[in-house]
């Protein structure tokens, strides 16, 4: 998944060059979406272990965050001490409205073992064809106990909406398969899902937890 294919273009495509039909990737077009996801990951992941267990102090990774808005509203979120937004464009971390934003590979996670609470993922999976090696990732950073959040495309909607009402493929996702391919993917790899709920639109929302993870 290189770096390039995710520029200006990508986010804020020019009159007559749109790339993948984000012209509406804002703030202003795009953060209903994100409250909505931020909201059910607050009842999914967090709500409980926070209101019950006094979960405190909690390290959010973001990966796929381009510009930031999702991270920003999670560290509004109650005991939320911190989110990284992680990101494989170099354009989208530098133009992030959000800190700490780092360009990498989720396939090399630049974080330390047993660090993160929580993982969280809006329409990124699909955007790189190496699941095995990200899911691994994910499970060596998180700490005991640890969640993962994800919204993934699925491949019976991988056309993307256009003002004009017309569908246009995004060329970037390369990863494009049904629910059940993902559950499997995420069984294999160690998780065990907790949460599933399938929206209307074309994503669903998946809440995993490692089946096992010891302390290093």
């Amino acid at each position: 998944m290189p770096d390039e294919q995710f520029g200006e273009n990508y986010f804020q495509p020019k009159p007559g060059k749109q790339a993948a039909g984000y012209e509406s990737y804002s703030e202003q077009g795009m953060g209903g979406k994100f409250d909505l996801i931020a909201g059910a990951i607050w009842r999914l992941c967090l709500k409980n272990d926070v209101e019950k267990k006094h979960l405190s102090d909690i390290r959010i990774l973001e990966l796929g965050g381009a510009m930031g808005f999702l991270s920003k509203r999670l560290t509004k979120l109650p005991s939320v001490a911190s989110c990284i937004n992680l990101d494989i464009s170099n354009f989208a971390t530098q133009n992030s409205e959000h800190r700490p934003a780092i360009q990498a590979d989720m396939t090399q996670l630049p974080i330390a073992e047993n660090s993160i609470d929580l993982v969280v993922s809006n329409d990124t999976f699909e955007h790189d064809r190496n699941t095995t090696q990200i899911l691994q990732q994910m499970k060596r950073v998180l700490k005991l106990g640890g969640q993962a959040f994800l919204v993934i495309t699925l491949k019976s909607s991988y056309k993307v909406p256009l003002p004009d009402g017309k569908l246009k493929d995004d060329s970037t996702h390369v990863q494009m398969q049904e629910e059940n391919w993902w559950r499997e993917q995420f069984l294999e790899n160690g998780f065990k899902i907790k949460d599933n709920l399938i929206t209307k639109a074309f994503n669903f929302f998946q809440s995993l937890q490692p089946k096992i993870k010891t302390p290093a």
